[in-house]
């Protein structure tokens, strides 16, 4: 006798057959539902998919333009009169860090875009942009700090960092730091460009 299961097993390994609970089959009845046009979320009733679609977005009060730093996404190979450089968080002779040792140069980053967040729709997220060093970094982060990178305003104690310590170590320092008029052309030029990506920063 043949192995019928066996015969049928390679078509669909072929790609051929559909098998079992992937075979085609005429569509169940049920009941119509309702989706949100921004997570595509389904719902029963017209009134939660409307709910789910007007969600506010925590922007963290960021706007395209703004400038901020971002101490935890530091360059030391930043050239230390770069205009795009921020401050630099001294040297701390006595830590057990590598890192702490060195000292971090944190550069001048503009938002550029505000967007959903790629795998979370009801989530904001900002690109940055920065060009410290010469060249052009960009990358998102979530827009209130949540989960990655915490984010200081330059001039506004309105800061974006849920869930950060690092305000202790720069309040001195990013009370003193103010862009330079190189910064804030290039970052306005930035800025209009509307520059957005899917790479985290």
């Amino acid at each position: 006798m043949r192995d019928v299961r066996e015969m049928v097993q390679i078509q669909a390994d072929n790609g051929s057959l559909e098998v079992g609970c992937d075979a085609y089959e005429l569509p169940q009845y049920r009941a119509i539902e309702y989706s949100c046009p921004v997570c595509d979320k389904t719902y029963l009733n017209e009134e939660e998919a409307i709910e789910c679609r007007d969600q506010q977005y925590d922007t963290g009060g960021l706007e395209i333009g703004d400038i901020v730093v971002v101490p935890n996404s530091y360059h030391n190979w930043i050239p230390k009169n770069d205009p795009w450089l921020a401050f630099r968080i001294p040297p701390n002779p006595n830590s057990d860090s590598h890192f702490d040792r060195a000292g971090y140069r944190v550069p001048y980053f503009v938002v550029t875009a505000v967007h959903p967040e790629r795998d979370e729709p009801h989530h904001c997220a900002v690109t940055l942009c920065s060009l410290a060093g010469g060249w052009l970094r960009s990358g998102w982060n979530p827009a209130n700090g949540a989960g990655h990178h915490a984010m200081y305003r330059w001039d506004s104690d309105k800061h974006c960092a849920m869930n950060s310590n690092w305000l202790e170590d720069i309040r001195e320092l990013l009370d003193n730091c103010e862009p330079c008029d190189i910064v804030k052309r290039e970052a306005a030029e930035l800025a209009s460009m509307r520059i957005s990506t899917t790479r985290l920063l």
